[in-house]
Parts: structure tokens; sequence; C-alpha cells
């Protein structure tokens, strides 16, 4: 599905990625961890589109997506969630998701999907809240879904569990679990591996710009 080829990225002469190279499988949730610094948020940024890479190739079913814009790369069937969510502060969760859907969808039709989803995950509760008035443990499981919603086929997860307590760690948990049945593909960032260690079937870590290691 994803094949990611001797990538390389630097940034004022220092060497932040050194020929990356690893594939990603359609249904598979992949864990990429490391330390803060490492490389694992510019290889997504890369991989999503919002960073350039200085060599090598990205390849999404079997088209090669390196270095093109943040949009096509939804329009490809990739969906970047950031570290940080970024709602519309003035919607609602309710509209937020559905803003999501209408890339594809009419009005109506984008929320009730929208609805829909929040029920299937279990926050049907938060539709009519403002999104300035989540916790952040709600804030990531917006922002995954928004992504989700995209209908995206490969997820790109940036540090989702990052700030969060462990109340909050639980339920955004959850809610991957959920995806992962659906046989979403996700590429989850981490600083630690163990706490996806339920849900990602494969764990690779990147240690100052290098895979040093795979498996799970």
């Amino acid at each position: 599905m994803l094949r990611v080829k001797d990538l390389v990225k630097r940034v004022d002469n220092v060497l932040l990625l050194r020929n990356i190279n690893f594939e990603v499988e359609k249904g598979e949730v992949i864990c990429i961890y490391g330390p803060n610094g490492s490389g694992k948020s510019t290889l997504l940024r890369i991989i999503a589109g919002l960073e350039r890479a200085d060599s090598g190739n990205v390849f999404f079913r079997g088209r090669e997506i390196t270095n093109i814009s943040p949009w096509d790369v939804v329009e490809s069937g990739l969906a970047y969630a950031f570290q940080i969510p970024r709602p519309f502060r003035s919607m609602t969760f309710h509209e937020n998701l559905a803003v999501a859907c209408m890339r594809y969808l009419e009005v109506e039709e984008a929320f009730d999907l929208a609805e829909k989803t929040a029920v299937e995950f279990g926050v049907g509760h938060l539709l009519k809240r403002s999104s300035d008035r989540l916790s952040q443990g709600e804030m990531k499981i917006l922002e995954i879904l928004r992504s989700y919603l995209t209908g995206a086929e490969l997820l790109l997860l940036d540090e989702p569990f990052a700030g969060l307590d462990v109340e909050n760690a639980g339920m955004l948990r959850e809610r991957l679990h959920i995806l992962k049945g659906k046989g979403v593909s996700m590429i989850i960032t981490s600083h630690r591996k163990r706490i996806l260690h339920e849900i990602a079937g494969r764990f690779i870590e990147l240690k100052e710009g290098v895979l040093y290691a795979e498996g799970r």
C-alpha cells in the first residue's frame, strides 16, 4: 500500500532522515517510535506532503506521491492528524466532523455521517459541544476522526498520546482499537512503544534519523 524508499531530509546541512526504507500493507498498523528529535514527525510530514524530501521516493498504491501538495496527498487517500489538534474553534464537534465529509458528500449527508460516526466511536455525547470546550483527549479524538472521515485508506497519526494523562490516553486508545477493528491502516508515531503494544502489529525504531530496528 505505502512504500518509502531511500528517503533523505536535510535542514541547514543537518541530516534529519537518512535513507529511510519501509512499507505498510493494507490494514496494517505500524508504530514508529523513538526519542524526541529522532525525526518521527518529519517523516510523517514528508509522507503527508507538509514538508519536502531532499531525495528518495514515497509511493502509495503504486503511484509516486513524493513532494506533491498536501491536498493531493489527501485526494490520493492519506490523511494526517496533527500532534496539536487544529479544530475550527467556532464550530461544534459535530460541525468539525461534518466538514471533513464535505469533500465527497452533500451537506445533509455529511452531517448524518458525522453523527453516525461519533455515535459508533462512543462520542455522540460530544456532538453539540463547542470544540473550545473539549478536553485534550476529546480534542485528539476529534482530530483523528476528522482525518478518518476524509475517506482516507491510511491514517498518519503524529504523537497522538503526547500530553495526555492516563484517563485521556485510555480513552484515545479505545478509539484506535475501533479503527483497527475496521481494518484502517495506520502509521502512529510515539516516543514510547509500550502504549501501543495492543494496537500496532509492527514496531520500527527511529533514532537520530536512522531506522535501527523492526519487530513486535
